[in-house]
């Protein structure tokens, strides 16, 4: 695990900023909870280790601290959870372990109306290889797991030339960091450690356009990956414009070149001009569609996306879109959508459900190759009464640069939350994923959890949990399965 040292400075690395400007806020009026927990938990697990063909039961306790502060103030908008939990296996001892787990954002306005700063930073613990082993739960499995820490902060400078037009300046600095916790005899290691700088520049029409939007940008990044000299940079242009017609109907068109730097990936084979033209409908005020297509990445290009408010309660949206990038930019991408529900629980803003920045439905096993991505997902995220739920379907196809590996995950969940009662709820989950690699073996992962959770007081909450996991894999080896029920008591003050 990474070192305790590392961990101090990887929290005050995004709480110290916060700290800092903590004062600017709190000096107006604002809202803020700081909410320290303790909690212990009592997991049965028939597979502690999540492996096929040979399963052996064991009982785990975890005990875990942590502490939730959000806040929103004049200036600054806080929201971080950090847990520190500790794993103790009645039969398999090797396997207990301590485990920390972070993810925050926060947001910042320096000069008003002009400078802002945005931070988001997550640390968690993740399995590198779907192959592998892995469970229900999220515990130590001995092997097969990679702990992530992603930090991202971003300064931003505003300025309107009147009613013409608007500059936006952005500098980005991230970083990704991967500690395997196995012994590596797979043969699977994590992707390089990543820092990326990124510079972007802004030109976009300002309120004196209201029939005619147009934006020009510039951008240049650059991502370090571990000691090697196989640096990911990326600089590209482009002009764009969407011009109304009439209330409903838009034509969107844009122009530009991008290029890439990558030592594995010949540039020609990616990078070029590119150019769009589309088409965005809006038939109603509750619904939003666009379509585009064009020339980019020396291919046809398709991109689209809609959205529809069935109610103020209930939203569906959809999106198509093709991507090159590296592995390492997956939890940074992840960033730039996370929000919280009126609940201050991590959201993200494209599903309205529950954010998990590092997880992924590929392996983090394709190291430092360049990938090129086809996704497609839809999500139905709503409320009615004392119910809440949410659903999403996705299909992703990856290939890899330049060794042209292909895969092909489609992936599934439904969620299901409903108050019983002021003090007591109901949560239901199952997902599922298939993934086809040609590769490695193609396997079919279902799981489904269903817990129950009472209030004992204003300050302490009980709840009951049981979850299953099946894994099908065409290679001839049995099924894996794992059965868990876990008792949980948490205490805040």
């Amino acid at each position: 695990m990474l070192g305790r040292s590392v961990i101090r400075r990887q929290i005050f690395a995004f709480v110290g900023p916060a700290l800092v400007l903590f004062p600017i806020s709190s000096a107006h009026a604002g809202d803020w909870r700081i909410t320290p927990r303790a909690q212990s938990e009592t997991i049965y697990t028939d597979n502690v280790q999540g492996v096929a063909g040979r399963k052996e039961a064991d009982a785990i306790h975890s005990g875990s601290s942590g502490v939730s502060i959000r806040g929103t103030g004049a200036r600054l908008s806080l929201n971080l959870d950090y847990t520190l939990s500790y794993e103790e296996y009645l039969e398999e001892t090797e396997l207990s372990s301590r485990t920390h787990r972070l993810l925050g954002s926060a947001n910042t306005e320096l000069i008003r109306e002009h400078l802002f700063v945005d931070a988001q930073t997550s640390f968690n613990r993740v399995v590198d290889n779907r192959t592998g082993a892995i469970s229900s739960v999220d515990r130590n499995l001995g092997d097969n797991q990679t702990e992530v820490f992603n930090f991202r902060v971003s300064p931003l400078y505003v300025f309107n030339f009147g009613g013409f037009a608007r500059s936006s300046t952005r500098y980005t600095y991230s970083e990704t960091v991967f500690d395997p916790l196995n012994d590596d005899s797979d043969g699977n290691t994590a992707p390089s450690d990543t820092k990326t700088n990124r510079v972007s520049q802004v030109f976009s029409s300002g309120a004196d356009f209201t029939q005619l939007s147009w934006s020009v940008q510039a951008s240049y990044r650059r991502s370090a990956r571990g000691d090697s000299d196989n640096n990911f940079a990326t600089k590209s242009g482009q002009a764009r414009a969407e011009y109304a017609v009439n209330r409903m109907i838009s034509v969107i068109g844009s122009a530009g070149y991008e290029d890439l730097n990558d030592s594995s990936v010949d540039d020609d084979d990616l990078f070029g001009e590119i150019w769009t033209v589309g088409a965005r409908l809006r038939p109603g005020p509750r619904t939003d569609l666009s379509f585009e297509y064009g020339r980019r990445y020396d291919d046809d290009f398709y991109s689209g996306s809609g959205s529809y408010e069935f109610s103020p309660t209930l939203r569906a949206n959809a999106s198509y879109n093709i991507t090159v990038d590296i592995e390492q930019s997956a939890a940074d991408n992840a960033f730039l959508f996370i929000g919280q529900d009126e609940d201050g629980n991590f959201i993200d803003t494209r599903t309205g459900l529950p954010i998990d920045v590092v997880d992924s439905d590929f392996d983090l096993s394709d190291q430092d190759t360049v990938l090129r991505n086809e996704t497609f997902t839809a999500s139905l995220s709503g409320s009615r009464g004392r119910n809440r739920y949410g659903m999403r379907l996705a299909h992703t196809k990856r290939t890899t640069e330049p060794a042209a590996r292909e895969q092909t995950v489609i992936s599934g969940s439904v969620n299901f939350n409903r108050d019983l009662r002021p003090d007591l709820n109901l949560a239901l989950n199952a997902s599922f994923t298939d993934a086809e690699d040609d590769a490695n073996d193609d396997t079919s992962t279902f799981r489904f959890n269903a817990s129950l959770g009472y209030n004992v007081g204003r300050t302490v909450r009980a709840s009951f949990r049981v979850s299953h996991l099946r894994r099908d894999t065409d290679a001839n080896e049995p099924d894996l399965t794992e059965n868990v029920a876990s008792v949980r008591l948490v205490k805040t003050f």
